[in-house]
C-alpha cells in the first residue's frame, strides 16, 4: 500500500513538472512571438527607400530584407511597399549598368590576342569551306556535262 502511494506521488510530481515545463515553453514562445510582431510592425512603418541601401546583390523581390534578421517573402509586403522595392531595385540595377558602361574599355577587346587568333581561324575555315564548295560544284558540272553527252 505504501509503495502504491509513493508511486502515485511520483506520478503527480512528474505531471506537475511536465506541466511547469510546458508553461515555461509556452511563455518563452509567446515572448519571442511578441518581439517578432513588434519588429515586423517597426519594419512596416519604415519607408522602404531607407532599406534600399541595405539590399545585397543577390537579393531579389522573392526575399526582401526589411531590416530584421530574416528575409520576408515578397507576398508578405503591401502593394505599395512591393512597388517601392521594385523601383528601388530597378534604380540600383540602372546605376550598376551605367557604371559598367562608363568603365568599359573597348580597346581591351580589340587588342585581345586570343580573339584575333580565333577570328583568323574562323576566316581560314570559311575560306577552306568555300574552296571545297567550288571544287564540288565544278565536279558536279563536269559530271552533268558528261552525262548529257
Amino acid at each position: 500500500m505504501k509503495q502504491m502511494q509513493i508511486k502515485k506521488e511520483q506520478q503527480i510530481r512528474k505531471q506537475e513538472e511536465e506541466t511547469r515545463l510546458k508553461e515555461e515553453k509556452k511563455t518563452e514562445f509567446m515572448e519571442r512571438q511578441s518581439k517578432r510582431r513588434a519588429r515586423a510592425r517597426e519594419a512596416e512603418s519604415k519607408p522602404i527607400h531607407d532599406e534600399c541601401d541595405n539590399i545585397s546583390e543577390h537579393e531579389s523581390l522573392e526575399n526582401v530584407n526589411l531590416g530584421g534578421k530574416r528575409s520576408r517573402p515578397a507576398w508578405s509586403l503591401t502593394e505599395t511597399k512591393a512597388n517601392e522595392f521594385q523601383e528601388c531595385m530597378a534604380a540600383e540595377e540602372e546605376q550598376e549598368l551605367m557604371g559598367f558602361v562608363e568603365n568599359l574599355n573597348f580597346q581591351s577587346f580589340f587588342d585581345d590576342m586570343e580573339l584575333k587568333i580565333l577570328m583568323s581561324q574562323v576566316k581560314d575555315r570559311i575560306r577552306a569551306l568555300e574552296k571545297d564548295k567550288n571544287v564540288d560544284e565544278s565536279r558536279l558540272r563536269t559530271v552533268m556535262d558528261v552525262s548529257v553527252f
